[in-house]
């Protein structure tokens, strides 16, 4: 089958207007866009504004929120005696070991005022912890090794020789042995004459807030992270809308400025 010169016309034909019907139709749409631009961009930045307000109203909300939980942490340790040791509470102290043993004594510490600082490295000369307090007179460290009952048969002659050159690494003077287990009268002595402080569990009943003062502490702080978190996420949100308001304002701008150039 041939195609002729006429076929050739027609169908060129054909494509010129199709072409040229779809340009004007770009042309077209290309002004209604470029007609309703500025009122979008407008339209943009009107929500943008209402949601930058919105979002800086529920980050002073969680602000309030915060300071209401700190109100609350200060009142709750100004009432430690109200939360007295129970015998239920000491003896299930006395099984704690491993992480939970040290983690909850690293918060109660915390929670007394004391800074929870590492070793250089992990267990260093058997060191677990090495609390800082800090006053208006002065500045106290105390080397720390928790030792629950499990691991009472590692305090001999060695390990008290490596606390002490733990002691002579960093230059303080105290250190304690904190510990849920029972030890020997032979090596309480031996701990004592190398000149170390020796907690237990009957020391720690006296001297250390109870487990229910504990749980409560521990239900304020994680609201408070909680709180925090959210507080962050809503003034993360504000300084978006604020990026995408002054993009807004650059095109909207742009826009009047091309608007007034072709009128």
């Amino acid at each position: 089958m041939q195609i002729d010169v006429v076929d050739i016309v027609i169908i060129t034909g054909i494509f010129m207007v199709v072409g040229y019907y779809a340009f004007l139709r770009y042309k077209e749409e290309k002004r209604k866009e470029e007609a309703l631009l500025i009122p979008t961009l407008e339209s943009y930045k009107e929500k943008f504004l209402k949601e930058k307000e919105d979002y800086i109203l529920r980050a002073k909300s969680y602000e309030d929120k915060l300071e209401d939980i700190k109100i609350q942490l200060q009142d709750l340790k100004s009432k430690i005696a109200l939360y007295p040791w129970t015998e239920s509470q000491i003896e299930y102290f006395k099984k704690m070991k491993g992480s939970e043993f040290e983690y909850f004594l690293n918060t109660t510490f915390q929670m007394l005022g004391f800074e929870i600082i590492d070793p250089e490295y992990f267990k260093e000369f058997h060191i677990d912890t090495i609390l800082k307090f800090e006053d208006e007179d002065r500045i106290d460290y105390i080397i720390v090794d928790y030792v629950d009952f499990t691991e009472v048969k590692k305090i001999d002659e060695n390990y008290l020789k490596d606390l002490e050159k733990g002691k002579e690494k960093y230059s303080i003077s105290k250190v304690w042995i904190i510990t849920n287990g029972k030890l020997d009268e032979s090596v309480v002595k031996k701990i004592y004459d190398y000149d170390f402080n020796l907690l237990d569990t009957e020391n720690i009943v006296k001297l250390l807030p109870s487990l229910n003062f504990f749980y409560e502490y521990e239900d304020l702080k994680a609201k408070f992270h909680a709180t925090q978190i959210l507080h962050k996420e809503m003034f993360d949100e504000v300084i978006r809308r604020e990026h995408w308001l002054e993009e807004v304002d650059k095109k909207l701008f742009e826009a009047i400025e091309k608007r007034n150039k072709l009128s």
